[in-house]
């Protein structure tokens, strides 16, 4: 199922979407198969209708609605998001900023190796700080295509944010600060003021406040 465009921010595109793998879906098997053995063995007895109705909406339950959820789930990699989201009718999830995002892991079982899918475990800065997705296909690639979106985005935040240079019209200028009536304490305050405003350096702080304190 493909990310809507219109949920995708100004400038945002989609870099990779991926679903978890059909093995997840071996409980709807099972019930599929429970519910076909059910049908040879109590028909032919003459199931009364109750007892078909009661079978039929629980293999419903269990094995189309659980396939339509997973069709309906979905994780996506974008240029500034990592979206993990899922339901048919109400859609549920989270997202990532991959900014915040600090290291991404994959685990493996014997079985999830022999079918070639893993778990990704995402560390990210936060309240919660570790996300799982579970049973995704081609997981190596998957933590490439994350480590190189979040090296892009922070890299362009730092390019769209830099730390501009002192103005020489606003370069610190030397301060002297001398004595003309007011107190030590109100001459300390000026002096801290100055130091925050960044007309003071460290050391002109550091040498005026002693010269105040003796």
């Amino acid at each position: 199922m493909a990310y809507p465009q219109e949920l995708l921010s100004p400038g945002e595109s989609v870099i990779h979407e991926v679903g978890s793998h059909w093995s997840v879906l071996w409980k709807e098997a099972l019930g599929t198969v429970a519910y076909l053995l059910l049908l040879i063995l109590l028909v032919p007895d003459g199931v009364n209708g109750w007892g078909f109705t009661i079978i039929t909406l629980l293999w419903l339950w269990i094995a189309v609605g659980g396939y339509i959820g997973w069709r309906a789930s979905e994780h996506v990699i974008t240029t500034e998001r990592l979206i993990d989201r899922g339901g048919l009718v109400r859609k549920i999830g989270y997202e990532i900023p991959l900014e915040v995002i600090n290291e991404v892991t994959f685990r493996q079982n014997l079985i999830q190796r022999a079918i070639g899918v893993a778990d990704l475990i995402i560390e990210f800065a936060g309240s919660r700080g570790q996300s799982r997705m579970s049973d995704l296909p081609e997981p190596e690639k998957l933590k490439s295509l994350i480590d190189q979106a979040r090296r892009n985005r922070t890299n362009s935040m730092s390019v769209a944010r830099p730390n501009p240079a002192p103005s020489p019209a606003f370069a610190p200028a030397p301060v002297t600060v001398t004595s003309s009536g007011k107190s030590s304490a109100e001459q300390l305050e000026i002096l801290g003021r100055l130091f925050d405003q960044g007309k003071l350096t460290q050391s002109e702080y550091d040498t005026e406040k002693r010269k105040l304190l003796g």
